[in-house]
């Protein structure tokens, strides 16, 4: 198992890699007192160049750049029931950088009920690679299980417009 930890403004964000895929990412918490990734090791360093590239580029292309990037990585939902990885699948390859779609249009993507899309999100073990901050109510931002101040953090990097009571806003 190796481990990535990037500072943020809201704390830090922690990956971790095991046999090449990511299996987890956590949002907050406090600083790591070592972090045990080798960084040689090609693959981890690829995943830390993405992270990194989305996470900290000033210029929004680069940023995009690091999301591209961060599409290409494994991520391995093998502790997810099913229905909810056809869910987190399905927002992971239509939903793209800068959008937003609604708890109902995922929901028929999927071929699901929307509360179900909800519980999929509550469960996501890799936010930021299956992009749940993009996921949100008819009515306004919805939830995040890591807090709202992650998810509009996660839009202000691309560039997302918060949605207001009107429902939700995509990207100008």
């Amino acid at each position: 198992m190796k481990h990535l930890a990037f500072s943020t403004p809201l704390g830090f964000v922690w990956v971790r890699v095991q046999e090449g895929r990511v299996v987890q990412v956590r949002l907050g918490g406090r600083a790591p007192a070592s972090v045990p990734a080798d960084p040689l090791d090609s693959q981890v360093a690829q995943i830390f160049r993405a992270f990194s590239l989305y996470l900290f580029s000033a210029d929004p292309e680069r940023r995009r750049e690091g999301w591209r990037r961060l599409q290409q990585v494994p991520v391995d939902l093998a502790t997810v029931p099913p229905t909810y990885r056809r869910i987190l699948e399905t927002l992971r390859r239509t939903v793209p950088f800068g959008r937003l779609v609604t708890y109902g249009e995922l929901a028929r993507r999927a071929g699901t009920h929307p509360r179900v899309v909800g519980q999929a999100m509550a469960r996501n073990p890799v936010p930021i690679l299956v992009p749940c901050h993009r996921v949100v109510s008819a009515r306004g931002p919805g939830g995040f299980t890591p807090g709202l101040h992650w998810k509009r953090y996660l839009w202000q990097l691309e560039g997302i417009k918060t949605p207001g009571a009107a429902g939700p806003a995509a990207r100008d």
